[in-house]
């Protein structure tokens, strides 16, 4: 299993923290930081990303906060 996948699974286990991260640094979080809500808030643009065919857009920083419009854009991405 790749670091990424780990990492992905990881962050969708988990549950709360703050401070925002960039998507590079996802994988060096402390075990605790896993459990935080900035972990899950990353988990949840994580799926909102990915595409029909099962993969993600290149250069984008999966950890940013998100926009109202840009969330809902996402969602309607996903539900189509």
């Amino acid at each position: 299993m790749t670091q990424f996948m780990l990492c992905v699974i990881l962050v969708i286990a988990s549950f709360a923290q703050s401070a925002s991260i960039h998507w590079a640094l996802c994988m060096s979080q402390t075990q605790e930081w896993y459990a935080g809500t900035e972990a899950l808030r990353i988990a949840e643009n994580f799926l909102l990303y990915q595409r029909s065919g099962g993969g993600w857009p290149k250069n984008i920083d999966m950890a940013a906060p998100l926009s109202n419009s840009d969330r809902r854009r996402l969602e309607r991405k996903v539900e189509n």
